[in-house]
């Protein structure tokens, strides 16, 4: 059964094309590939979840802060990237690249979208706590804040 069969037919779109084209700041390389983006839903949350917690490991209190960021954007990545280049694949779904600025670039395109559709969903309210508690998206920062605030 789809999730969304019971919602409003007036929703906007849930997928979202986007055109990547950026330079590496490692490698240099020019990265161009077209990608569609999807909104997560209440199993790809946990699923993002489960991934980000495989990819910490045992000893999570022990990565830096950084380590902990790109997990959890290549964890997010991996459940709301419906389409991507053959670049992406062959990276592990970006888990392999160089250029860290290229998964910055896409993260940030993909919580865009997801900003976006939230506020055409909820409107634009000034109180996006309530929002993201209903989301079920104010864990993510603190989990991985934490885990870096264990290390200190």
């Amino acid at each position: 059964m789809n999730e969304t069969s019971h919602l409003p037919s007036k929703l906007p779109s849930m997928e979202q094309n986007f055109l990547l084209d950026k330079k590496g700041k490692i490698t240099g390389h020019r990265w161009v590939g077209d990608f569609i983006c999807k909104i997560p839903n209440t199993k790809e949350k946990c699923l993002i979840g489960k991934h980000r917690a495989f990819l910490n490991g045992q000893y999570a209190e022990f990565l830096d802060l950084g380590t902990l960021r790109i997990h959890e954007k290549i964890a997010y990545l991996r459940f709301t990237l419906v389409d991507y280049p053959k670049f992406w694949k062959d990276a592990d779904l970006g888990y392999e690249m160089l250029d860290h600025n290229i998964i910055e670039e896409v993260y940030k395109v993909v919580l865009k979208f997801e900003d976006t559709w939230l506020k055409e969903v909820w409107g634009d309210e000034d109180d996006e706590d309530e929002r993201t508690n209903a989301e079920g998206l104010g864990d993510k920062d603190k989990t991985a804040t934490e885990a870096g605030s264990r290390k200190n």
